[in-house]
């Protein structure tokens, strides 16, 4: 596509989806995070009849070059092992570690109706929160590194840049509730969104 570009029936069959996606009732969800997604990003939001006209009046060309612009950042997911022929630049994963920082608050397991597993440990940071996962890896979230709180009741999922996360389940830890006052306090409360139904605490746990 950022060489050739579509050709006439690629473009007439993007035309004819999106028309058949919002003549269905159930395409308002998706018109509505679109919509949230375009005020994030700065940008006005386009009603139905002004999106069919933008698609219209696309061009082979339009979409050569915006896939030639975007070419240069894309980002290219691809299984454990796999080597891409095209030399990509890789993306830095969690940088854990195998020991928990000197002077950690460590909190403990809940000897009872924990969802956390054998081994596992959470402490808290004068400037973030870690987590020891069951296998000994340690994973840190610097507040100075954090891009996002999820939040759902009493539960926080802590994010960072580096793509870390550590789950902060009061249910899970002995005096877990410090640990959430802990992550409410010093990370940025810019950065807390509501967890979605899709990306919620059990489905995370499976993640983890």
């Amino acid at each position: 596509l950022a060489e050739r570009g579509p050709c006439a029936e690629d473009l007439e069959h993007d035309l004819a989806g999106l028309r058949a996606m919002l003549a269905d009732p159930r395409s308002v969800v998706g018109e509505a995070y679109l919509a949230a997604s375009e005020h994030v990003a700065g940008r006005e939001r386009s009603g139905r009849a002004e999106m069919i006209a933008e698609i219209e009046a696309l061009t082979a060309e339009d979409v050569r070059l915006a896939f030639a612009e975007a070419l240069s950042d894309a980002y290219v997911v691809v299984p454990d092992g796999t080597r891409p022929a095209v030399p990509f630049a890789q993306i830095p994963g969690c940088a854990a570690s195998r020991a928990v920082p000197e002077g950690a608050d460590v909190l403990k397991r809940r000897r009872f109706r924990s969802a956390a597993p054998a081994g596992t440990a959470l402490f808290t940071l004068p400037d973030g929160i870690g987590l020891r996962d069951e296998d000994g890896d340690v994973h840190i979230v610097r507040w100075a590194d954090c891009v996002g709180v999820g939040v759902e009741d009493d539960v926080r999922v802590v994010t960072g840049r580096d793509r870390c996360w550590v789950l902060v389940d009061p249910a899970d830890w002995r005096d877990g509730e410090r640990a959430v006052r802990h992550v409410d306090a010093g990370a940025d409360p810019g950065l807390r969104y509501a967890l979605r139904h899709d990306d919620g605490v059990a489905e995370l746990r499976l993640m983890g």
